[in-house]
Protein backbone atom coordinates (compact mmCIF):
# COMPACT_ATOMS: atom_id res chain seq x y z
CA UNK A 1 0.00 0.00 0.00
CA UNK A 2 1.64 3.21 -0.52
CA UNK A 3 -0.02 6.47 -0.41
CA UNK A 4 -0.77 9.13 -2.88
CA UNK A 5 2.12 11.66 -3.90
CA UNK A 6 0.21 14.12 -2.14
CA UNK A 7 -0.29 12.52 0.94
CA UNK A 8 4.01 11.88 0.93
CA UNK A 9 4.76 15.14 0.27
CA UNK A 10 1.96 16.86 2.35
CA UNK A 11 1.85 14.36 5.56
CA UNK A 12 4.68 12.13 5.58
CA UNK A 13 7.46 13.87 3.69
CA UNK A 14 6.83 16.74 6.12
CA UNK A 15 6.84 14.89 9.19
CA UNK A 16 3.40 16.63 10.18
CA UNK A 17 1.69 13.49 9.79
CA UNK A 18 -1.58 14.69 8.69
CA UNK A 19 -2.70 17.63 6.10
CA UNK A 20 -5.64 19.96 6.07
CA UNK A 21 -7.35 19.85 3.10
CA UNK A 22 -10.54 21.38 1.44
CA UNK A 23 -13.47 19.06 0.40
CA UNK A 24 -12.63 19.70 -3.10
CA UNK A 25 -9.49 18.61 -2.86
CA UNK A 26 -9.99 15.05 -1.24
CA UNK A 27 -10.02 13.13 -4.13
CA UNK A 28 -6.61 13.84 -4.65
CA UNK A 29 -5.66 12.96 -0.93
CA UNK A 30 -7.47 9.51 -0.63
CA UNK A 31 -6.19 6.27 -1.19
CA UNK A 32 -7.51 3.09 -2.12
CA UNK A 33 -8.70 2.51 1.24
CA UNK A 34 -9.65 5.44 3.60
CA UNK A 35 -9.92 4.96 7.65
CA UNK A 36 -11.78 7.27 9.44
CA UNK A 37 -11.30 8.17 13.40
CA UNK A 38 -13.41 10.77 15.29
CA UNK A 39 -14.88 14.10 13.63
CA UNK A 40 -13.91 17.15 15.25
CA UNK A 41 -14.32 20.22 13.49
CA UNK A 42 -17.22 22.98 12.53
CA UNK A 43 -18.89 21.47 10.69
CA UNK A 44 -21.34 18.31 9.84
CA UNK A 45 -20.23 15.40 8.92
CA UNK A 46 -22.71 15.00 6.52
CA UNK A 47 -21.36 17.90 4.56
CA UNK A 48 -18.30 15.13 3.71
CA UNK A 49 -19.81 11.91 3.46
CA UNK A 50 -23.25 12.90 2.30
CA UNK A 51 -22.03 14.37 -1.23
CA UNK A 52 -20.79 13.55 -5.14
CA UNK A 53 -17.19 14.32 -4.00
CA UNK A 54 -17.26 11.31 -1.25
CA UNK A 55 -19.51 9.23 -3.32
CA UNK A 56 -17.21 8.95 -6.37
CA UNK A 57 -14.20 8.27 -4.13
CA UNK A 58 -12.48 4.48 -5.49
CA UNK A 59 -12.77 3.57 -1.88
CA UNK A 60 -16.10 4.29 -1.17
CA UNK A 61 -17.58 2.71 -4.40
CA UNK A 62 -15.50 -0.34 -3.58
CA UNK A 63 -16.54 -0.30 0.22
CA UNK A 64 -13.01 -0.08 1.54
CA UNK A 65 -14.08 2.88 4.26
CA UNK A 66 -13.43 1.46 7.80
CA UNK A 67 -14.14 3.81 10.56
CA UNK A 68 -13.12 3.44 14.56
CA UNK A 69 -14.45 5.05 17.26
CA UNK A 70 -11.26 7.33 17.63
CA UNK A 71 -10.23 6.38 21.47
CA UNK A 72 -8.49 3.33 20.77
CA UNK A 73 -6.22 5.25 18.18
CA UNK A 74 -5.21 8.34 20.42
CA UNK A 75 -2.66 6.31 22.65
CA UNK A 76 0.67 5.14 21.64
CA UNK A 77 1.55 2.25 24.51
CA UNK A 78 2.25 -1.20 23.69
CA UNK A 79 -1.09 -2.84 23.94
CA UNK A 80 -2.89 0.41 22.13
CA UNK A 81 -0.45 -0.22 18.88
CA UNK A 82 -1.65 -3.77 19.27
CA UNK A 83 -5.42 -3.28 18.84
CA UNK A 84 -4.75 -0.66 16.43
CA UNK A 85 -2.94 -2.99 14.08
CA UNK A 86 -5.52 -5.53 14.62
CA UNK A 87 -8.18 -3.32 13.62
CA UNK A 88 -6.37 -2.28 10.85
CA UNK A 89 -5.51 -6.13 9.69
CA UNK A 90 -9.18 -7.32 10.48
CA UNK A 91 -10.42 -4.03 8.01
CA UNK A 92 -8.15 -4.77 5.68
CA UNK A 93 -8.75 -8.90 5.41
CA UNK A 94 -12.49 -9.24 5.81
CA UNK A 95 -14.62 -10.42 3.15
Amino acid sequence: MKAPPIIQKEAIDSGTGWAKLSLELLPEYAGDYIFISGWTGDAKPEVVFDGPIWDNLPAVKNNHVFRNDGRGFVYSDPISLEAQFKFVVDSLTKN
